[in-house]
């Protein structure tokens, strides 16, 4: 649709496409993910599609909170994390690393989950929701938690990182996203060698010493055709393919969607609010919000990037953005996952009686796709 190999769907049977950067409003949209787009029928093949799996409807939003509020006191924060997050680049005191709630999933921590009081596999999750007035299966529902049918146990798990909550307008933790320890690289075919009987796919690790080992292959099949290591980020050949090595996502959701019993992530708007608000959120036993943080806001910024969000909202009141007063930053996941946010601030009128500024990164001057977006959300 928009010529590139990345942030698009396409549906079982083939026939629509979903794109994350070609955005148009005019064409039916797939939720917040993208424009729906129609392929040709004469090129779709054969196949049929049968999940073995069940995605669980996602549960309240005060069973979110307080199922998520469990997992990062049971998983904690690693040395290396809150080295990483008290750096200078991110700038975050421990006090304020606390507060905002980060975790570290790892093999290690994961581990904290087993119990090891029986001598047969499980997992400390049903006693621990029991302990906390919660039903045992409080687990369904949450994404990242799923079924192990050979334990007969509820297990969380997701892929190696920071855990960042994602906050909803009260303060309730309502999904988490991960910051990933290790960010692997994509190899990308040229387009003329992306479809046709010269088809090509390939696959690329990066080594320790920053080299790439890269592998190409005919298109649809496990036949190598040529392999090499280069310290590049592209290779050409003299038959006109080129293989082009770009690193993938940094941030991804936790989810469980492909698991027995699991839940797919839900990409919420997150709410990032000055220290000073959150230190005044309360829930109820139930894990319901009790204090409306919105209310004692002055001025909203609206950005990309959870973690983004949260540390200038920490550090705001030592910045040129202190004249604004208290503020809220609302953090998409990326600038395609704008329509929550402005369907929102439309709900709630915030925007008659506050400021909203849009603070993107600044490359939209030079990307099309981010200026597009801001747009989008300006005209919505």
């Amino acid at each position: 649709i928009c010529g590139k190999p990345d942030w698009c769907l396409v549906f079982a049977d083939q026939t629509k496409a979903v794109c994350a950067r070609k955005i148009d409003l005019d064409k039916p949209q797939f939720g917040s993910a993208g424009t729906i787009y129609d392929l040709d029928p004469k090129k779709a093949k054969e196949g049929t599609f049968e999940p073995s799996w069940k995605s669980q409807p996602l549960a309240s939003i005060s069973t979110l909170h307080k199922v998520n509020s469990l997992v990062i006191d049971v998983l904690g924060l690693t040395k290396e994390h809150v080295e990483h997050l008290t750096s200078a680049e991110r700038g975050l005191s421990v006090k304020t690393i606390a507060l905002r709630g980060y975790a570290s999933s790892t093999k290690q921590t994961r581990q904290k989950q087993v119990d090891t009081t029986v001598s047969h596999p499980a997992t400390i999750w049903e006693k621990l929701f029991v302990a906390n007035g919660l039903p045992k299966d409080a687990w369904r529902g949450v994404p990242g938690f799923y079924w192990n049918e050979n334990a007969k146990c509820p297990i969380f798990e997701s892929k190696d990182g920071i855990l960042i909550p994602c906050r909803n307008s009260w303060g309730q933790i309502v999904g988490f996203q991960v910051r990933l320890d290790n960010v692997s690289y994509q190899a990308k075919v040229n387009e003329a060698f992306q479809e046709g009987r010269n088809a090509r796919t390939a696959k690329v690790f990066q080594n320790d010493d920053g080299s790439f080992d890269w592998y190409v292959f005919v298109k649809g099949s496990s036949h190598e055709l040529a392999s090499g290591t280069t310290k590049e980020t592209s290779v050409k050949f003299r038959s006109g393919l080129e293989l082009t090595f770009k690193k993938g996502q940094k941030y991804v959701f936790v989810s469980s969607a492909y698991k027995p019993e699991g839940t797919s992530a839900k990409s919420f708007p997150h709410f990032a609010y000055s220290d000073d608000i959150l230190e005044q959120a309360r829930f109820s036993d139930e894990g319901k919000a009790k204090v409306n943080l919105m209310s004692k806001v002055d001025n909203l910024l609206v950005t990309e990037g959870l973690l983004k969000g949260d540390i200038t909202a920490s550090v705001a009141k030592n910045t040129r953005l202190s004249q604004l007063g208290n503020i809220c930053v609302i953090s998409m996941a990326g600038v395609a996952a704008w329509r929550p946010i402005s369907d929102f601030i439309g709900k709630t009128e915030l925007k008659k009686v506050k400021p909203i500024y849009l603070a993107f990164d600044q490359d939209f001057e030079d990307n099309d796709s981010v200026f597009e977006r801001m747009y989008d959300m300006v005209q919505d």
